[in-house]
């Protein structure tokens, strides 16, 4: 039964997933306008209307919305010119092969200006490359062009409409995602504690974890901020804003308290029962964030604090009871490595409440001071990456 009930939550995790989601949007753009040409009697206009959908669809990334419907529209019309050019000239062979280069290089080119960039240049080298085994049988190039761009427009259409419909899922896929990436990064610290670990492994995961959540942490900037720049103020967009702004905080907590695992080694090694204490706080923690990335926009589905302040209760008590047995040096480590996790578990609270709460008074003063704060922090990841 866990094993079907674990199965069953990856399935519906992937089924509201947002690549799931393109991936039935290019199917229906390549699916519907051959139906409807065959049916109709014009297949050729069908197929030249799915080709332009498909190859405008690359550039359907994760991102601002209006990045999206820009990238989309120029790939659509770069592969509309791109067709037009190669169906023009390759009726004179010499001609066409200095025109074939400079076209290849330019489109090429396009791709040095960012990842979403390289896409739309992949769209148009593909048109490129698929249209000289094309058959535009009864058609014109111009009409072939055309209806090449209107098949961009189709799916500039359902991207849009698709948009329209869901506008939140990809802030609540990145966010869920940040706050799980968020609780493994609190893990491997719980484990690197124990001096019987494999330090070497769990620092590369470690390393691995931040710099996706770095990854995740642009991603979600671009569409929170600008979102909010395009479409004004919003509660739901504000809140997330702030939540974000405490998931930051986490990480750039965690680089900057790196913990000195070497003398943590040796006083556990010591000391063992500090290591459950410890990591049985430490994986609460990280549970809560779980819990949090599954509620969603449930505030009844919030975990509550009652074991994690239990948690802390009994590791203070046990580290004050044993400060005459230990020196000054292994009771400060202890004392900070508490205070430490006391601060994250702060942040953690603020995120609950934040999510919880309806409204905020107020929240707009405290999302222009957050603004200046996280473009810092872009700058700041940038160097660090």
């Amino acid at each position: 039964m866990e094993f079907i009930s674990n199965n069953l939550k990856d399935t519906r995790k992937f089924l509201n997933s947002i690549s799931f989601s393109r991936a039935v949007r290019v199917g229906i753009a390549v699916t519907v306008p051959v139906l409807l040409g065959m049916q109709f009697g014009y297949p050729e206009i069908g197929f030249a209307i799915s080709f332009g959908a498909f190859w405008s669809s690359p550039s359907d990334i994760s991102g601002p919305y209006s990045h999206k419907i820009i990238s989309i529209s120029i790939a659509a019309a770069l592969v509309m010119i791109v067709s037009f050019i190669k169906g023009f000239f390759h009726y004179d062979y010499w001609l066409f092969l200095p025109i074939l280069g400079l076209l290849t290089f330019a489109i090429a080119f396009i791709s040095i200006y960012g990842f979403r960039a390289s896409l739309i240049s992949f769209s148009g080298l593909m048109a490129l490359a698929l249209s000289f085994s094309e058959n535009k049988v009864g058609m014109e190039i111009y009409q072939y062009a055309l209806l090449l761009g209107l098949g961009g427009i189709w799916y500039l259409l359902l991207t849009i409409i698709w948009h329209r419909l869901n506008p939140k899922a990809e802030t609540e896929e990145f966010l869920a995602e940040t706050f799980l990436l968020t609780a493994e990064f609190l893990e491997v610290r719980g484990k690197l504690i124990d001096p019987n670990e494999d330090r070497d492994l769990l620092l590369s995961k470690l390393q691995d974890l931040q710099s996706k959540l770095t990854e995740n942490h642009n991603n979600l900037r671009e569409i929170l901020i600008l979102s909010r720049k395009n479409s004004g103020l919003s509660n739901y967009q504000d809140k997330r804003l702030l939540v974000f702004a405490q998931l930051i905080d986490m990480l750039e907590m965690a680089i900057a308290n790196p913990g000195n695992y070497n003398r943590m080694a040796e006083l556990f090694r010591n000391y063992p029962k500090y290591i459950e204490k410890f990591q049985y706080l430490i994986f609460e923690m990280s549970l809560q964030l779980r819990l949090i990335s599954i509620a969603g926009n449930d505030p009844k589905k919030l975990p509550i604090d009652g074991n994690v302040n239990q948690c802390f209760e009994d590791t203070r008590a046990e580290i004050n009871n044993a400060h005459l047995t230990l020196n000054y040096g292994e009771f400060l480590l202890l004392q900070n490595l508490l205070e430490y996790q006391e601060k994250q578990f702060d942040k953690i609270k603020r995120i609950k409440w934040l999510l919880a709460i309806e409204i905020l008074p107020g929240l707009n003063l405290l999302i222009q001071k957050l603004l200046k704060d996280l473009w810092c922090y872009r700058i700041m990841t940038q160097c660090y990456c």
